[in-house]
């Protein structure tokens, strides 16, 4: 469950720069207490909703996941 809590401007800003650095050298990211790596491409869908007196800026970043490489077979003949 996302974890919520109120900060500053300045904070927010720092947040998401440290987050743009890290994705943009291609280091893992702690979300959500889980470290992610950000593969080159990505999907990104940027969202402003207002309703109720709340403003809220979405940005959703998408990409397929990826399997781990199978195994190598080797084969033994006799």
């Amino acid at each position: 469950m996302p974890k919520k809590r109120t900060i500053s401007r300045w904070a927010l800003a720092r947040r998401l720069q440290e987050t743009a650095l890290r994705i943009a050298a291609g280091k893992p990211v702690r979300i959500g207490g889980q470290l992610v790596c950000v593969p080159d491409e990505v999907l990104l869908e940027e969202e402003l909703e207002t309703s109720d007196g709340e403003t809220e800026l979405e940005f959703e970043i998408k990409w397929p996941e990826t399997k781990p490489p199978a195994p190598k077979r080797t084969s033994k003949r006799k």
